[in-house]
């Protein structure tokens, strides 16, 4: 997939999400840690077919991932926010130096917040930058986790075939449904039996 069908992608709807899964999207994604939140995004591209590797956690010049290409590199920036913080035109400004420092063919601002007017406006009068706000996050979510292959949850691996939900939580993205996946876990070891 190359970074103009991914932004195309981007524009479509989601299919809706039934229950309790929609719950679980909904909460969004606070129970990761900054870095967690990184990789998280990181394996969301992986799974559109790109390939990338996170940056150091310090001395990162302003970008969280880099991601190859066949049409150059691209660069992500994350932000996960815990409160109702937004991004503005000064971030998006700082990461348009990182992009052009790089040389990237194109960059992802991706935050679980929202993006200012200002923000929003620098980002359309440069097309290398796409901005990915909560809710498309949530949305690009819903898009990839059926094709999650295996979770992991307390060290130990589990298949990915026992469906969205199960994946959502063995994810362990949602730390307050840790006991309903505790639950979900042992209903499917009994049906295993």
């Amino acid at each position: 997939m190359t970074h103009d069908e991914l932004n195309a992608l981007l524009k479509k709807e989601a299919a809706p999400a039934k229950q309790p899964f929609k719950t679980l999207v909904d909460t969004g994604f606070m129970h990761l840690s900054p870095t967690a939140f990184e990789a998280f995004v990181l394996e969301i591209f992986e799974t559109f077919g790109f390939s990338g590797s996170l940056t150091p956690s310090s001395g990162d010049e302003g970008v969280d991932i880099r991601i190859r290409s066949k049409a150059g590199l691209i660069v992500v920036q994350c932000k996960k926010y815990d409160d109702n913080g937004t991004i503005g035109g000064k971030e998006l400004r700082e990461f348009f130096g990182a992009l052009v420092h790089f040389q990237a063919v194109h960059g992802y601002f991706v935050t679980t917040s929202t993006f200012t007017e200002q923000a929003q406006s620098f980002a359309r009068q440069h097309d290398n930058i796409t901005l990915i706000d909560g809710e498309s996050l949530k949305k690009l979510f819903l898009m990839t986790a059926s094709s999650i292959r295996s979770m992991r949850i307390d060290g130990e691996t589990f298949p990915g075939d026992m469906g969205v939900c199960y994946q959502a939580q063995a994810e362990g993205l949602y730390k307050e449904y840790i006991k309903e996946l505790e639950k979900l876990r042992d209903r499917f070891r009994r049906a295993a039996q």
